[in-house]
């Protein structure tokens, strides 16, 4: 057990470089799927979703352990080993589908209204990372306590059942911004779930969250993501089926419990990459843009946030604007459009690794989006 850390830092790292390069081949595939035949296969959801390399300015952990901030009692507990303590010096991604609904921000227990989940991997690189977050549990003597380690999830998972590598995810939205969230965002408050929110319609999809890999000993040192800070999916509502094109949903928010200061701070910067593919025999290529919320924005701190920032494009413009997908000589147009236009520069965009496939007549690449707010921006980005 004592060199768990180093192999799951080592895995994070460098992963299974082959079963991540099928996994990433596969999805790029999977995109010229119809919203029906994802929503069938959340497999080919999430070899979708492991695409996206979502990201934020305070990835690195500052200090090994965060806790609950309750007057008096919280000094107590911390003593008694009451805390949530880092697996990994560093943010990471996790994809999976979930397996229960989320549960509801409506009541506030001191400062905290979690927004929780369980999602289940079924890529290799994600089963093989929650079975080692599994593995550095059972390094805290509270972790270890009534534990079979005989069964998985604390055996390799080669031939196991995914659905015991789930990984629960955690995430306390901003107060203020809560009731708002569920009714324009995702299902965090009662009266809402996955089948009658607008942006799933159907039970059972699949996540992808960034977020803090940690071990949470006020509750037998178990596994999670907590907070995560990014949250996106792919909007495939039986309403929308005959569309053509992918509609993803995309959060970054701060966590808005007063339970890791150190670990999440306002204000909230982070970028992700989102991938795209559009048809060359299409006429129009259009990234559709609805903002769906935004808290106050902070341009001189995206500004600072990295060195090509001040090249990147923001999104001030009325109506549409049009942009070039180059590769090599060859050159194609397309269009961004919004719901409203951002009067300054605290949202950025740009494009990379653009390719033109001969074989399949395509484009593709990446688009990116890169914010820093007080607390939350979410949006949804229909490509067609």
């Amino acid at each position: 057990m004592v060199n768990v850390f180093m192999f799951l830092l080592c895995f994070v790292v460098f992963g299974n470089a082959q079963a991540q390069q099928t996994d990433r081949s596969e999805g790029w595939k999977n995109m010229s799927f119809s919203a029906g035949e994802l929503r069938s296969n959340t497999l080919l959801q999430e070899q979708i979703l492991d695409l996206a390399e979502p990201a934020v300015a305070d990835s690195i952990l500052k200090g090994r352990r965060q806790y609950h901030r309750v007057p008096i009692i919280g000094w107590f507990i911390r003593f008694a080993g009451f805390n949530w303590r880092r697996v990994l010096p560093v943010k990471q991604k996790f994809v999976g589908t979930a397996i229960r609904e989320f549960s509801k921000a409506d009541k506030e227990e001191y400062t905290e209204a979690d927004v929780n989940t369980n999602l289940v991997p079924h890529l290799q690189r994600y089963q093989e990372f929650s079975y080692q977050a599994y593995l550095k549990q059972l390094t805290h003597p509270k972790g270890r306590r009534k534990r079979n380690t005989s069964v998985a999830p604390y055996l390799p998972p080669a031939g196991q059942d995914p659905v015991k590598y789930d990984l629960h995810c955690e995430l306390t939205p901003p107060r203020a911004f809560r009731e708002s969230m569920g009714q324009m965002v995702y299902p965090c408050m009662n009266g809402s779930n996955y089948a009658n929110h607008p942006h799933f319609g159907y039970r059972w999809p699949a996540l992808g969250v960034y977020g803090a890999v940690v071990s949470d000993c006020n509750h037998g040192c178990d596994p999670e993501i907590h907070p995560y800070e990014w949250l996106y999916w792919l909007n495939l509502n039986p309403a929308k089926d005959g569309r053509k094109g992918l509609e993803w949903v995309v959060s970054l928010s701060l966590e808005g419990s007063a339970r890791f200061k150190r670990w999440s701070r306002s204000p909230k910067t982070g970028s992700i990459a989102i991938p795209f593919v559009f048809e060359e025999g299409k006429s129009d290529r259009i990234i559709e843009i609805t903002h769906l919320h935004c808290s106050r924005f902070h341009p001189e701190v995206l500004e600072k946030s990295g060195p090509e920032m001040s090249s990147r494009s923001g999104f001030q413009f009325e109506g549409n604007l049009t942009g070039l997908l180059k590769d090599g000589e060859r050159k194609a147009e397309f269009k961004i459009s919004q719901n409203t236009s951002i009067r300054n520069l605290g949202l950025r965009w740009w494009l990379s690794e653009v390719k033109y496939d001969e074989s399949g007549k395509s484009w593709s690449g990446y688009f990116h989006l890169a914010s820093s707010v007080s607390e939350v921006y979410a949006a949804r980005l229909y490509f067609h």
